[in-house]
């Protein structure tokens, strides 16, 4: 497993402190959600690096919440496995975080910057959610992470906004949702055995 460089470190820490705060709350129509791999294999705990050796969906820290969190929904649910799978080959690096904040909605994905042809997204979730609710929902935000990836023109938060104005639909101010995402939440929430 390699290390980043000292410049790439600097330049992700240094886009990280302007996070642009367009917030995408998705249901997706344009990128259909992705079909889980038919499997009967158990994965194992850990998270399945890229082709380089570095997984493309993380948790921010390597014990934290959010790190258990993505392990054990990847572990649990084949739609999350099939989207980090699927992200893994692609130019973008999703960062995962469990926040508290009053008002936040249940989960949120920014796009935090562009670095030596990497993007970089972040998403918030928000960690008052019960553990099954908090898998859901980061389903739902991969999938919307999976719709940027298909997309090389989003490099920005503006060019975000512009992709979700086409794919979504608006459900606040600056907020949109797609029914892939919504349609990926309920599959991963049927992995688990929850119905809606």
């Amino acid at each position: 497993m390699g290390t980043l460089p000292a410049a790439a470190v600097a330049s992700v820490l240094t886009m990280s402190a302007f996070v642009l705060a367009t917030v995408v709350q998705i249901k997706a129509q344009t990128v259909a959600p992705l079909d889980p791999p038919q499997t009967t294999a158990q994965p194992s705990r850990r998270q399945a690096p890229s082709a380089n050796g570095i997984p493309h969906v993380r948790g921010l820290g390597s014990r934290t919440a959010a790190t258990l969190l993505v392990a054990e929904a990847s572990r649990r649910s084949p739609t999350v496995r099939a989207l980090i799978l699927a992200l893994d080959k692609t130019d973008v690096i999703v960062l995962v975080e469990l926040e508290n904040r009053y008002g936040m909605t249940p989960g949120a994905l920014y796009f935090s910057g562009l670095a030596h042809g990497t993007r970089w997204l972040r998403i918030v979730l928000h960690v008052s959610m019960k553990p099954v609710e908090q898998i859901g929902q980061l389903a739902h935000e991969l999938q919307h992470a999976r719709e940027v990836a298909m997309v090389p023109d989003v490099t920005d938060a503006a060019s975000l906004g512009r992709l979700y104005e086409r794919i979504g639909y608006s459900v606040g101010k600056g907020e949109y949702e797609t029914d892939g995402a919504c349609e990926t939440q309920r599959r991963a929430l049927a992995d688990l055995g929850v119905r809606r």
